[in-house]
């Protein structure tokens, strides 16, 4: 799998309004009926189906809940999220480390998904394109409970799901396994597939620019590829 990125993120710093209804009361409800939902302090206000969400979290994953719990509920226009995240600050890079292992443990071992990371100040993007559209949940997942982590962007774009590129994909996987197994031991593929609209992107590490060479010579001579766009590299 291969990582990468960057991303903005910010919480609302307009002023809380609203009063306790009918419809704040059922969001409140919604929210702590989730276990997983810690928060301190939890205030749920409302001002004509605009709500308004205050507390304490210690983890971003409690605040990212709690607003898509809001969204859920009928009669919600809008929510503003004003819960104060009280996280630790972790560097970036630990962060970024923390997701991608997360991330991989859910992974299936097929060279079709890529998945790219990017934290700066904790806030961290997602990008990357997947054929296993579960990956972009379960990635979601994976960063809000990294502590440090202080909003996610999502980026990330599923892969076509035609019946052509669908053979592409099998063809292609078929051919690089055969003539270079070495490249799809264990769970994690050292070469990714990306196939969109039958132009195939290669991503990935090889022991040499010869490989590069022949790998790519590979992908042009299978019949359906409209074009490459080799970006393979040496690992040494």
């Amino acid at each position: 799998m291969c990582l990468l990125l960057f991303t903005g993120f910010a919480f609302s710093q307009e002023e809380s309004k609203g009063t306790p209804t009918e419809l704040s009361r059922k969001v409140e409800k919604k929210i702590r009926d989730n276990k997983k939902i810690e928060i301190e302090n939890l205030k749920v206000l409302d001002d004509n189906g605009t709500i308004y969400l205050e507390g304490v979290a210690k983890l971003y994953g409690p605040v990212y809940l709690a607003e898509k719990a809001a969204r859920k509920v009928d009669g919600v226009k809008d929510v503003k999220n004003h819960i104060d995240l009280q996280t630790e600050k972790v560097d970036d890079v630990e962060i970024e480390a923390k997701i991608i292992n997360k991330i991989r443990s859910e992974m299936r071992g097929t060279p079709f998904d890529l998945v790219s990371v990017k934290s700066h100040s904790g806030f961290v993007e997602l990008s990357g394109n997947v054929r296993d559209t579960s990956l972009v949940d379960d990635s979601i997942n994976a960063a809000i409970w990294v502590p440090g982590v202080r909003g996610v962007e999502n980026k990330m774009t599923l892969a076509s799901i035609s019946s052509s590129d669908e053979r592409l994909r099998a063809v292609i996987f078929a051919r690089l396994k055969s003539e270079f197994p070495q490249y799809f031991l264990g769970k994690d593929p050292s070469i990714l597939i990306i196939v969109n609209n039958a132009r195939v992107q290669l991503i990935g590490y090889v022991d040499s620019n010869v490989s590069v060479q022949k790998i790519g010579s590979t992908i042009r001579s299978i019949n359906g590829v409209l074009s490459i766009d080799n970006q393979l590299q040496t690992s040494h």
